[in-house]
């Protein structure tokens, strides 16, 4: 059996021994994003959305470790992907005005606002079985309040941690060691379910189940499965 010890854990305090599932959320509990969402504002600013959907990219990592807050984000983004329209429009280092900055942010929540609906189902079944069922996400500051306010159901998972709360993501091990001490779950009990290999090397090295989400109905099955037999050796 693959087990770690980390300091400051107490797994006494565990509620069981049972398999437990942590999930990534975009792209596995939502489908993906939809970057259509921003054609209309992006039509206002005459930016275009090739050039916008490159700078939300290049600058995201940032953002969702929270080391950029929002209107800094933005800032870059917009500066960026005007220079070939509008050299004069954001001038390096400008931030968008308030109004602007919420309008951004508000699109870029719906651009996810998408449920992957037998995901969905999956994750109250389990709850309703009292099965452990946490989301480690990388997410902008303050995001994943806002997610838990629309989908009331996320707000019943044992725990969710997001990058841009906490400082910290993934694949960075602390992010998944600071999981493991505030749940006291044990990685080897515990299935991690991400889209990003490089997330999931982590978590492997880490003592955690690991499964490559790529389609809905076999992440389901090896779900399933695990919380039937699971315990990684």
């Amino acid at each position: 059996m693959h087990s770690k010890a980390w300091p400051g854990f107490n797994y006494a305090m565990n509620h069981s021994d049972e398999p437990t599932v942590l999930l990534d959320f975009g792209n596995v509990l939502t489908h993906d994003r939809d970057a259509s969402v921003f054609a209309p504002l992006l039509a206002r600013l005459r930016i275009p959305q090739q050039s916008f959907n490159e700078s939300w990219i290049r600058y995201r990592d940032e953002y969702d470790a929270g080391s950029l807050d929002a209107k800094a984000y933005w800032s870059l983004v917009l500066r960026d992907s005007a220079r070939e329209v509008a050299a004069d429009l954001y001038a390096i280092g400008q931030e968008p005005g308030e109004d602007l900055a919420s309008e951004l942010t508000a699109t870029d929540f719906r651009s996810f606002l998408n449920p992957r609906m037998l995901m969905r189902a999956l994750v109250i079944e389990l709850i309703e079985r009292n099965i452990g069922v946490g989301i480690l996400s990388n997410m902008p500051p303050n995001m994943g309040t806002r997610w838990i306010d629309s989908w009331a159901w996320l707000g019943r998972v044992e725990l969710a941690l997001w990058s841009g709360d906490e400082g910290l993501s993934k694949p960075d091990p602390a992010f998944y060691r600071l999981f493991l001490q505030r749940s006291c779950w044990r990685p080897e009990r515990t299935l991690f379910v991400d889209d990003v290999q490089e997330n999931l090397d982590t978590a492997d090295g880490l003592g955690f189940a690991t499964h490559l989400f790529v389609e809905e109905c076999s992440a389901i099955d090896t779900i399933r499965a695990w919380v039937r037999n699971g315990l990684k050796s």
